[in-house]
């Protein structure tokens, strides 16, 4: 059985040919603004309120509704996202500054298009890590109950702050990206962006197994293959092959049998990240291995380690 070592560098990319859930937003931030200022009495008023709008909803008339420049720069935003070229996507993202200079997920697109190598993708980046935060307000970050994501307003920081840490990891500044990714959970432990996913395999590799653990016990609940992998190793780091991480890895390897299938080399790594998976599935492993296999790797002892409790179904490679 071949233990070939596999390391972050092998990350697969992104398939182009996903559309981009940002531009679906549009219609939720319309009705975010539709509904602002209202005052229903009751569940029945909402629903005739929104029946009696529902013919501007669906034609897409709602963006007569914005009337800030920030709205309108995020109008603009949302077209951007669906654009079909890069050429589109440029135009229309630096329409959007010109309309409103805070506008975060511009520059945040940008980076993603226009800029050619990593200093100029941070750069942009940084820009709208700033103007995010300028457009809403430093007072906003001082409260202790903004709900963080479900706001659609606090979004656009949120992704340019997410898009920060990737570019900062790859560019292998592990511990800049480990504190953004740490104020994005601390700012919505909901965590609807999955930061956790990340962050909690990149904690144990650079041997944060404090930090680590606080964030398994944050989120104890989460049956995903990257917590209860996650949690093996860590155990594994601090004790060695013990009761207690034995019995993490069986757990581990009874929920997706598929992480040690390319751990051990019998399946090939894909040359695109998946965009969609379910718990338990080769899809999820993968999602868990572009962050997680080298550190396993790196990890004196715990790749044979897991080798050794894996009971593989067949010996042929996929």
């Amino acid at each position: 059985m071949s233990k070939k070592r596999r390391t972050d560098k092998n990350r697969a990319t992104p398939s182009a040919n996903i559309p981009d859930r940002r531009a679906l937003e549009a219609t939720t931030a319309k009705l975010t603004q539709l509904l602002s200022g209202q005052n229903f009495q009751s569940a029945d008023d909402l629903n005739k309120f929104l029946m009696e709008n529902i013919d501007s909803i669906n034609s897409g008339k709602l963006e007569s509704l914005s009337v800030s420049a920030r709205d309108r720069a995020q109008d603009i935003m949302y077209k951007a996202f669906d654009a079909s070229s890069n050429k589109q996507k440029i135009a229309l993202a630096e329409q959007a500054i010109e309309v409103y200079a805070d506008c975060a997920d511009a520059f945040l697109l940008l980076a993603e298009t226009k800029a050619k190598t990593s200093k100029e993708k941070i750069e942009y980046l940084e820009k709208g890590v700033a103007a995010g935060r300028r457009a809403l307000g430093e007072e906003f970050f001082e409260k202790s109950d903004v709900p963080f994501w479900a706001m659609m307003e606090t979004r656009p920081f949120m992704r340019a702050v997410d898009g920060l840490a990737h570019e900062k990891y790859v560019a292998g500044d592990i511990e800049g990206a480990i504190d953004l990714w740490k104020e994005l959970v601390r700012l919505n432990p909901n965590d609807n962006q999955g930061v956790r996913y990340i962050l909690l395999p990149v904690l144990i590799k650079r041997n944060r197994l404090d930090d680590a653990d606080e964030l398994l016990k944050q989120y104890s609940d989460d049956p995903t293959t990257h917590f209860s992998y996650s949690k093996a190793l860590l155990l594994f780091k601090r004790f060695g092959p013990c009761e207690a991480s034995t019995e993490a890895l069986e757990r581990s390897l009874k929920s997706n049998p598929c992480v040690p299938e390319y751990m051990g080399d019998f399946r090939k790594l894909p040359a695109q990240a998946p965009h969609a998976m379910a718990i338990g599935s080769p899809e999820e492993a993968v999602d868990y291995l572009l962050f997680a296999m080298g550190d396993w790797g790196d990890t004196d002892g715990a790749l044979d380690w897991l080798l050794k409790y894996w009971k593989p179904k067949t010996s042929k490679r996929k």
